[in-house]
């Protein structure tokens, strides 16, 4: 099996684990609300316990990803668990059971978010990731979509019946079990004469963001040096401290928690909406606002990766799906004030669905550029992951309690005036790599990264910093056998780059 059937078997995984990560998250808010009884902030509580129970778990995960080498059994076991808790709710309305049962589920899947990133890393490298990252997102929105439709005909065609629906995740459950499970240990690879030989399916090193195990061709030995220098720094430093000295990092952090405190309840509280007011028809219409969303996302990961393409910062693409948040919020509260409308309401979606897909593939790139070479990839990206989780579980929380006390087009208002702050933070933040050099003058000098060789499978890799800090490759994909005049060759021509 060669990388790229490596790939399309993790897409797979993560296609159908997509309704399980959630355990139909917004069908269970509203299936608590509208017909298990319970109110919305006891429904939000819940929710809550969840996310303080995944944000616990973020960091020690992050750590565990970076040191273990058993990362495919880890995730299946995930699955699992992920699989199999959401069906609680099928036999049992028993508080306390709920709780334990959120518990266990947040902490499963903490491990299958945080082990996303870097597995992701590992299967497709340095040169490849950018390539990689966009397929497991577009996998990912793809199956939340399938799977939303699938449980709005479900429900529809049942109600008042709607428990078979989260049988929805059992099946996708063990779909996923299976693609991940039928992953193999080692791939195809070839060398640069043709010669074929066993590797790893997913390298530990990548996985980390390291750079140990690529040999380094390079006639700057300067550079070398600062690069070698910093990564012995990242190595002895803790996560905590990088988080201090790369201050752009905790900014980035700080615009992820504000623009989910702002966007986790909306879609929760939405279907709240719908279901007590649409009936038999209340489930489809939360199923069509997922639907909706999810298709509109994969256009926020083309708009994402076309921007970048074009030349803009990456801070742009970010800052208009973020920015998506505030009309969408206020229409929602003039179509509740004034114009109860279920199909403007749904409308909405399409602006979430720009947000969702900008954030997913921005926390793998942003967080893969800054961490370059620490060996520290999996806990960092578990950290942007908890300062995510940390604004949704209290947007759950607050949003909840907020509407009890009030009414939810109050609720819409304090989501709106959350999520606007993170704009501030996208914008302020600077994206540059973890290898920036310090130059003459003491200011920070983005580099190009020499070329690189992985000396266990000898596939020739060469990495560019484009001016926003995104990692790019001449030669994307592409296993070739060049000789060694064109390796020296292109070896001057970044030299007089370089020199220029």
């Amino acid at each position: 099996m060669n990388e790229k059937n490596v790939l399309y078997l993790w897409c797979a995984h993560i296609f159908f684990f997509a309704p399980v990560k959630d355990g139909l998250g917004p069908f269970l808010s509203v299936y608590l609300v509208a017909f298990a009884g319970f109110s919305p902030g006891a429904a939000g509580l819940l929710w809550f316990i969840k996310d303080m129970a995944r944000m616990i778990a973020h960091v020690p995960m992050g750590a565990l990803c970076d040191q273990t080498s058993s990362k495919r059994g880890l995730i299946i076991i995930f699955t699992l668990l992920s699989t199999l808790t959401p069906l609680i709710v099928i036999w049992t309305s028993n508080y306390q059971i709920l709780i334990a049962k959120s518990i266990v589920e947040g902490i499963a899947a903490s491990g299958i978010g945080i082990f996303k990133g870097p597995f992701t890393l590992g299967i497709a490298g340095h040169d490849l990731f950018e390539q990689a990252s966009t397929k497991t997102e577009m996998a990912d929105h793809s199956g939340s979509f399938s799977s939303a439709v699938l449980t709005g005909i479900i429900a529809y065609y049942l109600y008042p019946n709607v428990v078979p629906m989260f049988y929805v995740v059992g099946v996708f459950g063990i779909l996923s079990t299976i693609s991940i499970a039928s992953l193999p240990q080692y791939r195809e690879e070839y060398d640069l004469d043709g010669t074929m030989h066993s590797v790893k399916a997913v390298n530990n090193e990548w996985a980390r963001n390291s750079f140990h195990g690529l040999k380094i061709e390079d006639e700057d030995p300067e550079e070398i040096r600062q690069m070698g220098k910093k990564e012995l720094e990242e190595e002895s430093e803790s996560i905590w401290e990088m988080f201090i000295t790369q201050k752009q990092l905790s900014i980035f952090g700080l615009g992820i928690f504000f623009f989910h405190l702002g966007n986790a309840a909306i879609l929760p509280l939405l279907g709240q909406v719908l279901v007590l007011e649409g009936g038999r028809v209340g489930i489809p219409y939360m199923a069509a606002n997922i639907v909706l969303a999810q298709t509109t996302s994969l256009l926020g990961i083309k708009m994402f990766n076309s921007m970048l393409a074009k030349g803009y910062r990456i801070n742009i693409p970010i800052l208009i799906g973020f920015g998506a948040l505030v009309p969408r919020v206020l229409i929602i509260i003039i179509c509740l004030r004034w114009w109860s409308n279920p199909y403007a309401i749904i409308a909405t979606q399409f602006l979430d669905g720009l947000g969702a897909g900008t954030n997913g593939i921005a926390v793998m790139r942003i967080t893969k550029t800054m961490t370059e070479g620490s060996n520290r990839f999996g806990v960092a990206f578990a950290i942007i992951i908890l300062c995510e989780s940390i604004g949704g579980a209290f947007s759950n929380l607050i949003s909840g309690y907020v509407v009890g006390a009030s009414t939810y087009e109050i609720g819409f208002i304090f989501l709106l005036c959350t999520g606007a702050v993170s704009l501030y933070f996208i914008h302020a933040m600077k994206v540059e790599s973890a290898f920036a050099c310090e130059g003459k003058n003491g200011e920070k000098e983005k580099k190009s990264f020499p070329r690189m060789v992985d000396l266990s499978s000898k596939v020739q890799v060469k990495h560019d910093l484009t001016a926003d800090g995104a990692s790019n490759s001449d030669e994307k994909g592409k296993k070739s056998t060049p000789s060694i005049n064109h390796i020296n060759q292109s070896e001057s021509e970044n030299k007089e780059t370089t020199e220029a």
